[in-house]
């Protein structure tokens, strides 16, 4: 998708404070790796919540 619309592929992993923990920190790290091999810059993330995070970085990025 990123290269469809000439844009820079992120991965993105929010670690938050509430809710439920990666209970696979192995899958994790596999996943982030996959990302990074295809290209992807990846960006771990916390905060207070998924829902405020995200955003917060997709906004950041806008920006730039």
């Amino acid at each position: 998708m990123a290269r469809r619309m000439q844009a820079e592929p992120y991965v993105v992993h929010a670690d938050h404070e509430f809710g439920l923990k990666e209970p696979n920190q192995n899958a994790l790290n596999a996943n982030l790796r996959f990302g990074k091999s295809l290209g992807a810059q990846v960006v771990q993330l916390k905060g207070r919540s998924v829902a405020d995070s995200v955003p917060e970085f997709a906004r950041n990025i806008s920006t730039r």
